[in-house]
């Protein structure tokens, strides 16, 4: 799965943190977006890719991760199956609601 490669990414960029605070979080964050960044824009979003994007510190990445969720709140019911077996990310999600979170800059276009 391409998101277990991520969590991978971000495990040995940010160390695998087996406990956040608010500067890891915020990290992972900022790793995210930086991943975002280096992907195409028009790259089709899943439930893979929708953890990234909630995850994103980057406003227009966490916007797109909420304008696909509100189309069809269903979409998250197999959320925990997917993070499931992840590490850094997986701690992420549950350290905070990641859509709640501010967003530190908005560099990369919708």
């Amino acid at each position: 799965m391409r998101i277990q490669a991520v969590d991978a990414f971000v495990g040995a960029q940010a160390g695998e943190m087996q406990r956040l605070d608010e500067a890891s979080y915020s990290g992972v964050r900022l790793i995210c977006a930086m991943l975002l960044q280096r992907m195409a824009a028009d790259e089709p979003m899943n439930l893979e890719s929708w953890v990234v994007h909630a995850l994103s510190a980057n406003a227009a990445d966490m916007q797109r991760a909420h304008d696909w969720v509100a189309a069809d709140a269903g979409k998250l019911d197999r959320l925990a199956m997917v993070v499931r077996k992840l590490g850094p990310i997986a701690r992420a999600l549950t350290f905070a609601n990641p859509l709640e979170q501010p967003a530190i800059g908005a560099w990369r276009p919708r």
